[in-house]
Formats: C-alpha cells, sequence, structure tokens
C-alpha cells in the first residue's frame, strides 16, 4: 500500500505548536475520564468536553443515545470494531422510541470512529480533515448514498483507514513526526498513542 509522507519541515513557530497543545491537553482531558475508575461518559463535564473538542452538535436526543451506547461499551469494558459501533448507533437513533428519527443524523461515521478510539485508542478516528488527506488510501464513500449502502460500505473504508496507519506508523517518517511531537509534548508522551500522534499532526498540517 502507498503511504502518505508528513513533509517537513514542521512548523517551528511556537504558537503553531501552543494552538496544537490545546487540542492535547483538551483530548488529554476527555480520555482521562476513561480509565479505569474514572467518572466515565455518562459525567456532564465529559460530555461538555467531549461535544467540544469532538464538535458534536447534533440534537439532544441523539447525543443522549450516543453517550449511553459507549456508557454501556465502557462499563463492560469492550472494545467494539467500527462496525458494531455503527450498526449500534444507527439502529439507536433511527428508531422511532429515540425520537431522534431523522436519518441525516442516524449514519454517523466519523462519531462512530471516535467512540470506537476513545475506547480503543490505538483505533484510528474518521475525521474530514484527516480523511481529505488519506481517501485515496482508504478507498470511495458517499454522503448520498442509501443507508443499506453506507452500512455496508462504511466499514470498509474504515478498515482502509486502519491498513494505512499500519503501513505508515512502520515508516521512519512516523518514527520522525512522533519524535517531534514528543519532543514538544513531552509530558503526553507515554499517555497519547501513536495513532493519535499522528492523527493530531495530519489534522493540524
Amino acid at each position: 500500500m502507498a503511504s502518505l509522507v508528513i513533509s517537513y519541515p514542521i512548523p517551528s513557530a511556537l504558537q503553531w505548536w501552543c494552538n496544537l497543545g490545546k487540542g492535547v491537553e483538551a483530548y488529554s482531558s476527555i480520555m482521562g475520564y476513561l480509565v479505569p475508575g474514572g467518572k466515565g461518559p455518562l459525567d456532564t463535564d465529559f460530555q461538555k468536553l467531549c461535544n467540544a473538542f469532538f464538535q458534536i452538535r447534533m440534537p439532544e436526543e441523539w447525543r443522549i443515545q450516543f453517550y449511553d451506547l459507549l456508557n454501556g461499551y465502557w462499563n463492560k469494558g469492550i472494545k467494539p470494531d467500527f462496525k458494531t459501533v455503527f450498526d449500534d448507533l444507527y439502529n439507536r437513533t433511527s428508531n422511532p422510541g429515540t425520537k431522534s428519527t431523522d436519518n441525516e443524523y442516524a449514519l454517523q461515521c466519523s462519531f462512530t470512529s471516535k467512540m470506537v478510539h476513545m475506547l480503543n485508542p490505538d483505533c484510528p478516528i474518521w475525521d474530514s480533515k484527516v480523511m481529505g488527506k488519506l481517501s485515496s488510501f482508504c478507498g470511495k464513500y458517499s454522503t448520498s448514498w442509501d443507508d443499506e449502502t453506507k452500512l455496508k460500505q462504511a466499514p470498509l473504508v474504515y478498515k482502509g483507514l486502519i491498513d494505512w496507519y499500519r503501513v505508515y506508523l512502520s515508516t521512519t517518517n512516523a518514527e520522525d513526526v512522533i519524535e517531534e511531537f514528543d519532543k514538544h509534548f513531552s509530558t503526553y508522551a507515554t499517555k497519547i498513542t501513536p495513532t493519535k500522534k499522528i492523527d493530531f499532526m495530519l489534522w493540524k498540517l
């Protein structure tokens, strides 16, 4: 598989790294709620942090289902795959009983991947900025497809994203980027996974 290279030089401007640092700090705060013995996904402060950091601007009924599903996995120590979460979140938010029946809210690849990542930080995030750089490696996905097609194709695209990270993280370029990240954020060097470090850099560059 071909691999994208994160080009050097990475910006050296202090403000650039300070702005990235705000995201690193917010992310680390979020993940702190999910450690064993943490306050967990139903904590209101956790949800406020998540809504802001991950830009979860969905209707309240949808967010209730999202955090309840996340909490269920977290309480049981489950690290579900993308397809499991995608299907479960769809079934919850497209169910008339949840009062969140507008289908434009039901199939959410990005938020699905963010839930997967929060439960297993080695898994990548499907983010529009990142996918804009990696779409040629991960396969085609269209928001205009019907639900049946999306339910089938989205997990395949996410698998392509996983495969890209697996290949890229074995390269010297990835090692260099991670080393640069750790140099600026030594406090978080052992607390953030290589996958998320690369995600931060892809998102920012």
